[in-house]
């Protein structure tokens, strides 16, 4: 993948995330739908600024670090999913999400090592499983509106896939970027408009 490449994957999915929010807002504007009622990240713009690294890289080791199938990112993934769990409320929907993503990771790992399914099948499955993993995450934080679910979550999964590609392609740290250039786009232009 070259760097022109890159540009337009990029490109691609900040058209797609743009016009998927220009229809929500004119939908909105219409009152045909609301916005969803979340406390989730009721943060600040500097609070934002300096939490988005933070997110971007914890959800790249959960979602896309272990797509090249070797043992130390798997472990990294699990090593920060567990660190997550133990800092997650026991009955939160949270706890039992990032059990289940614990799981499939470990599960990963021990097919790795013992080979029961093939790595060709794994590798095909694993790309579309945590792609849609990383939209589950995101409409959990807005508990499950439908809403967002219609308007969003397929400029997300876009996104996902993107991202995916990118990981796969160019590396895990440009995948960081790409995401963390998304990222502060849309918070530039959810606190301008």
């Amino acid at each position: 993948m070259n760097v022109s490449d890159f540009i337009i994957l990029i490109l691609l999915d900040l058209a797609f995330s743009s016009l998927c929010l220009l229809i929500y807002y004119l939908f909105t504007l219409l009152e045909i739908v609301s916005f969803p009622e979340s406390d989730f990240l009721d943060l600040s713009l500097i609070e934002s600024i300096v939490l988005i690294p933070i997110f971007v890289l914890f959800e790249e080791i959960l979602f896309r670090l272990s797509l090249n199938h070797k043992y130390e990112n798997y472990y990294i993934s699990v090593f920060v999913l567990a660190g997550t769990l133990f800092i997650t409320d026991l009955w939160s929907k949270s706890f039992y999400f990032f059990s289940t993503l614990a799981i499939l990771h470990i599960f990963l790992v021990i097919n790795l090592r013992f080979g029961l399914i093939s790595l060709k099948n794994i590798k095909k499955y694993q790309y579309h499983i945590f792609s849609l993993l990383f939209v589950f995450v995101h409409i959990m934080q807005t508990g499950y509106d439908l809403n967002y679910i219609i308007f969003i979550a397929p400029s997300i999964l876009l996104g996902s896939y993107i991202y995916s590609y990118i990981r796969l392609n160019k590396g895990f740290k440009w995948c960081v970027l790409a995401h963390l250039f998304f990222n502060y786009v849309i918070l530039f232009l959810d606190y301008n408009f």
